[in-house]
C-alpha cells in the first residue's frame, strides 16, 4: 500500500508496475459536512443558522439526501436516497447555496464497515446532499463513473483500510476534511479511450450486488470487475494476474478483517 500511494503497484513474484496516482483533492472538492447541512443550532437573531431539516421523504422530494447506512440496500453502484433536505422558514436561499455546494452524484462511505458494507463509494441517479456516512464529493470533471468501480475493487478496498485507521468491529474510518487525501488513479493521463472504458465497466456491473468486502475473495462480480480494470483499464498484462496476485491480494484482504474482528 506505501508502494501504491506513490504510484508504483507491487506484486509479489513480479516486478514491480508504475501506477499514475493523484490526491483526490487535485480532481475535485469535497461536499459540507453534515452540521453545516442541518441542525439544532440558531444564529443571534433567533433564525436557524443550519438551512435544512433532514426528514424522510414524504413525495418526490426536491432536495434529496442520503442520510443514513443501510448495508442491505447499499450493494449496487448506483444507490437511492433515504432522506430528503427541507429548507427551513428563511433560509431558502441558504439551502440555495449549500445544495450549490454539497450536491453530488458521487458519495464516499466515511465509517466503512468491512464484515457487513460492501460499497467504498458508489453514484446516486441525481446529485443528492452527503450527510453523516456518505459525504459528497464533487469532480471537476465527468469522472464520477471512472473512481466508483476502482474504489470498490480489491485495490480500492485495501487502500481504504489503508487510508482509515480500522477501528473495532473492522470499521475503517476517515473525516470528511480526509477525504481529499485519498490516493486514486489519476484519470487525468490515461486518454479519451480509457476513459470511455472505465465507464464501460462501470455500465457492466452497475447492477451486479456486491458482497461484503470482508468476503471479496468468494465475490465473483467484485473478481470479474477487478479484472477487467487491471487488464483493459490499468493496462496490466495478462501475466500479471496469472500470477494470482489478484486472487491473493483478496485472500490477505478477508485474512485482515477477519483478523481485526478477532481482535474486536
Amino acid at each position: 500500500m506505501e508502494a501504491l500511494a506513490a504510484g508504483r503497484l507491487k506484486l509479489g513474484r513480479h516486478r514491480e508496475e508504475p501506477l499514475p496516482v493523484v490526491a483526490l483533492g487535485e480532481l475535485g472538492s469535497r461536499g459540507l459536512v453534515e452540521r453545516d447541512i442541518s441542525g439544532e443550532e440558531r444564529a443571534a437573531d433567533g433564525m436557524p443558522s443550519r438551512p435544512f431539516d433532514i426528514p424522510p421523504p414524504a413525495g418526490p422530494p426536491t432536495h434529496s439526501a442520503l442520510w443514513g447506512h443501510d448495508a442491505v440496500r447499499e450493494r449496487l453502484l448506483v444507490v437511492a436516497p433515504d432522506s430528503e433536505g427541507l429548507p427551513r422558514a428563511g433560509c431558502w436561499d441558504r439551502a440555495a447555496q449549500a445544495w450549490e455546494r454539497t450536491a453530488s452524484r458521487l458519495h464516499f462511505d466515511r465509517d466503512f464497515r468491512m464484515h457487513s458494507q460492501s460499497l467504498a463509494a458508489f453514484l446516486t441517479a441525481e446529485p443528492e446532499i452527503g450527510g453523516t456516512p456518505w459525504p459528497s464529493f464533487l469532480m471537476q470533471w465527468d469522472w464520477d463513473e471512472v473512481l466508483v468501480p476502482r474504489r470498490n475493487a480489491t485495490l480500492g478496498l485495501m487502500a481504504l483500510s489503508w487510508s482509515g485507521p480500522l477501528q473495532q468491529q473492522g470499521s475503517a474510518r476517515i473525516t470528511i476534511s480526509r477525504l481529499p487525501d485519498l490516493v486514486e488513479i489519476d484519470p487525468r493521463g490515461l486518454g479519451t479511450d480509457r476513459i470511455l472504458t472505465a465507464k464501460r465497466i462501470f455500465e457492466e456491473f452497475r447492477e451486479a450486488p456486491l458482497l461484503p468486502a470482508n468476503e471479496a475473495y468468494r465475490d465473483a462480480a467484485r473478481q470479474a470487475s477487478g479484472r477487467v480494470l487491471l487488464v483493459d483499464w490499468v493496462g496490466l498484462s495478462e501475466s500479471v494476474l496469472e500470477l494470482r496476485w489478484n486472487r491473493k491480494s483478496r485472500e490477505i484482504l478477508a485474512c485482515e478483517c477477519s483478523t481485526c474482528q478477532t481482535s474486536a
